[in-house]
């Protein structure tokens, strides 16, 4: 299943500025962080940190509307 979060994370990394398959899959391997226990085949660049690809911004809107400082 991670086919359709991968689809919607590279919607979010070109919305960011990335342009063209290298440079989308560079932005999401950069958002990565591996997980222990896991061969790369079996996980790829590893889980994908939708905030991290974004720069944090995700985590600052969300405390914007929540009134979090």
């Amino acid at each position: 299943m991670a086919t359709p979060h991968v689809t919607g994370l590279s919607a979010l990394a070109i919305s960011q500025g990335a342009h063209g398959t290298e440079s989308v899959r560079a932005a999401l391997t950069r958002a990565a962080t591996k997980l222990p226990g896991l061969s790369a085949s079996q996980q790829g660049a590893g889980m994908i940190d939708a905030g991290r690809l974004v720069g944090g911004a995700l985590v600052s809107v969300a405390a914007s509307a929540s009134g979090a400082r």
